[in-house]
């Protein structure tokens, strides 16, 4: 197999990819190397990565599957870092200084996936989602700068993971899989008792 071989060595070959990377998914069935990235910061050079492996994985699905976990495993660094700020009582910050109607578990409230230690599945959809009280008052990384959200996923995937709350990452991975504007304008969110 041939290989596309991609030389970055400053910002302006940085930009120069990203404008070309959508034609590379496209038009580009090789394997991709990016090399000569050394003067570059490491934020992007992580990213860099995470595209040379998401673009080398050629089977659909699978290449699906690895952007959904590997963003997941990106939100999941705010989240254990308790960016909610819950407490022994299982109330968020947002709940204590009463900016928030459930009860308990924060946005989670009663969601049937919550277990002792939090949440017990990988759902996309659910690690996106922050309270507009934790929005104003915290920093956390926002998904739609991440690279592989941006690149990897159609416009009717990214509707879906802003939407479908609640699943397991089988059940989104199956969805998002298909998805289309049509199985987005179709899909039914499931209804989940939030407080």
């Amino acid at each position: 197999m041939s290989k596309l071989v991609i030389n970055i060595n400053n910002k302006e070959d940085l930009n120069s990819f990203y404008s070309k990377l959508r034609y590379y998914l496209l038009f580009h069935n090789e394997e991709v190397m990016v090399i000569n990235i050394d003067n570059i910061d490491e934020k992007n050079k992580e990213d860099l990565l995470m595209i040379e492996e998401a673009f080398n994985i050629k089977n659909k699905y699978q290449r699906l599957e690895y952007v959904y976990q590997t963003l997941c495993d990106i939100l999941d660094k705010d989240i254990e870092k308790n960016v909610c700020e819950f407490d022994k009582n299982g109330l968020c910050i947002a709940q204590r200084k009463g900016k928030c109607p459930s009860k308990k578990n924060g946005c989670c409230g009663t969601c049937q996936f919550i277990g002792k230690k939090g949440c017990t599945i990988t759902s996309l959809s659910c690690k996106t989602f922050y309270c507009s009280y934790l929005k104003k008052t915290k920093n956390f990384t926002n998904y739609k700068d991440i690279k592989l959200y941006q690149y990897f996923l159609s416009i009717p995937q990214k509707l879906i993971i802003e939407a479908n709350f609640w699943n397991t990452k089988e059940d989104n991975l199956r969805l998002l899989y298909k998805a289309n504007i049509f199985t987005w304008l179709l899909h039914k969110n499931k209804k989940m008792k939030r407080f």
